[in-house]
């Protein structure tokens, strides 16, 4: 998905089968619409694109089928869902689970307390055919789903977590259940197979910035004791639709991936600091592990006061990656905010990684592979960190991971730095022996790799092979069509969504087979001679293949 519109391409023939626009038109030709589409799920036939509408105050969902013998797109259906703005920089707001969408939303109180305000769901449907009443729509939140607080917050949202039936959802209309919980505004997602988690805490809420008792600028900050820690509460709600339970928490996470559902255990990486001093965010980040049976999760609130939660060590970093994978959890962190590398006057820069054996938790290991960390990635049962030591390049590290930790190999790309900051920018492929190839979109200029959004402008995509031990090869990279070149037809143009909020290249691994997507463009690559190599690329922007 691209500019508002769906790709469909046969990988057998190489050739463009549909191009297909997302957005509508009225009755002068003008497109209409949402201003931002930005998520795509697949499920079997289905397509799904996740968009949201200012004008309509509303996530626009828009159903769509792909036909397997001719490769062409059918609309099934648009549905409007009243919500505030779902983007989020580092989350997405949909999930497909066990032939269920999973949408995430939240709302503000006061748009709530006007009957005829509230939440709906509904069929978008073109004025000359709408009739009375289907404008309206149905209620999408019922008070008998809403939960009240459980813990005391200065600033309550409501968040919700709808589950839609799929299958044939394009012939009928959109059924949903919506589930809400009241609580503070501040909130992580995670979806597991069997649930959906929402992590809320009250972390930075009240003025805690001016106490006399914090550190002075530039010291450090005593390790916070459980009432130091600002209160949290985690919400399970079941995919099967059985009742929802909490459980009490202390801090917050830095990301989705801090949490992890395994074999009946809820674990996470928390935040384990005050938010009662200047900058907290600018403080070394202190952490604490949670790791209890998900059983524990109840029917009402109650605090755990930190018994819960054990010490791990600081990464010393202010920002932290991390990333479970089976029965470890493997974090390190940077001192930037983006994916800049250090500039060179300040020198090298170089960050601890610290696995943790969930089940010996007193095996604790620390590894220098010797930079900082911009991304922590999952590879079959292993780990791949990447970032910065200097200017000159990005160095990836691969941690093996089995009865202890240990660093399997390193590649430096010299020359060329990361350009995506989205999980789904970097795939890897896993051979039995545990052999195998792994791929991440780079950019040759330096100042280009923080991975901002505006920059819109197209990457390569840089593939390594590894070896069953752990050992590493740069295999080069494919080049992508530069930004000025990318639209070479003239009938080509894109009217909506023109902006890449979630970047625009990824390396995909299907079958046998591997391919680099970089914007418009779509290249097979094979290996010649241990160097990628292009094999054949079409330009998705041309004309379609002819019936």
């Amino acid at each position: 998905m691209q500019d508002g519109r769906i790709f469909a391409v046969n990988i057998k023939s190489m050739a463009l089968t549909d191009r297909s626009d997302v957005y509508r038109r009225n009755a002068k030709g003008d497109p209409i619409g949402a201003d931002w589409y930005d998520e795509m799920l697949v499920q079997g036939d289905n397509v799904l694109i996740t968009a949201y509408s200012y004008q309509d105050n509303a996530t626009e969902l828009s159903i769509f089928r792909l036909d397997q013998k001719t490769g062409k797109l059918s609309r099934q259906g648009v549905f409007l869902i009243s919500s505030d703005d779902y983007y989020d920089s580092d989350n997405y707001a949909t999930r497909i689970v066990d032939n269920k969408l999973v949408l995430y939303s939240h709302y503000s109180l006061d748009n709530l307390e006007d009957r005829d305000g509230r939440p709906v769901i509904r069929r978008w449907l073109p004025p000359e055919d709408r009739r009375a009443g289907q404008i309206k729509g149905t209620p999408l939140i019922d008070a008998r789903h809403v939960y009240w607080p459980v813990m005391r917050t200065s600033e309550p949202v409501l968040h919700t977590i709808t589950v839609c039936p799929l299958g044939d959802v394009g012939a009928r209309d959109l059924s949903c259940d919506t589930t809400g919980f009241v609580g503070p505004e501040r909130s992580q997602l995670y979806v597991s197979p069997q649930a959906v988690y929402l992590w809320t805490a009250t972390m930075w809420e009240g003025d805690y910035w001016n106490r006399d008792d914090c550190a002075a600028e530039g010291k450090p900050i005593p390790r916070a004791g459980a009432a130091d820690v600002a209160p949290g509460v985690v919400f399970r709600l079941p995919i099967n639709g059985s009742d929802p339970g909490v459980l009490a928490v202390r801090g917050g996470v830095f990301d989705q991936f801090s949490i992890d559902e395994d074999r009946g255990r809820f674990r996470a990486l928390v935040k384990w600091q005050s938010d009662r001093c200047d900058s907290p965010w600018q403080a070394l980040a202190e952490v604490a592990l949670i790791d209890v049976p998900t059983a524990q999760f109840g029917d009402s609130y109650s605090e755990t006061g930190g018994r819960e939660f054990r010490a791990l060590p600081s990464p010393r970093q202010r920002n932290v990656e991390n990333r479970f994978a089976g029965d470890w959890l493997v974090y390190g962190g940077r001192n930037g905010w983006g994916g800049y590398p250090p500039d060179a006057e300040d020198g090298p820069k170089t960050a601890s990684a610290i696995a943790v054996p969930l089940n010996h938790l007193q095996d604790v290991q620390v590894l220098e592979p010797g930079h900082q960390f911009v991304r922590v990635e999952r590879v079959g049962d292993d780990i791949m960190m990447s970032g910065y030591r200097d200017d000159s390049g990005l160095v990836i590290s691969l941690i093996k991971l089995g009865k202890t930790a240990r660093i399997g190999g390193q590649a430096k790309l010299a020359g060329r730095y990361e350009s995506e900051g989205r999980s789904h920018a970097f795939n890897s492929t896993v051979e039995v022996n545990g052999s195998g190839l792994m791929g991440i979109p780079v950019v040759t200029r330096d100042q280009d790799s923080g991975r901002w959004w505006f920059y819109s402008d197209v990457s390569d995509i840089a593939f390594l092979g590894f070896s069953k031990d752990g050992v590493l090869a740069d295999l080069g990279a494919i080049k992508g069509t530069p930004k000025d070149d990318v639209q070479t037809h003239d009938s080509y143009e894109c009217e909506v969504s023109c902006i890449d909020w979630y970047g625009n290249s990824r390396p995909i691994f299907t079958g046998n087979r591997i391919f680099a997507l970089m914007a418009t463009g779509l290249v097979e690559v094979e290996l010649r001679g241990g160097k990628v190599a292009e094999k054949q690329r079409i330009d998705l922007t041309a004309p379609l293949a002819a019936k």
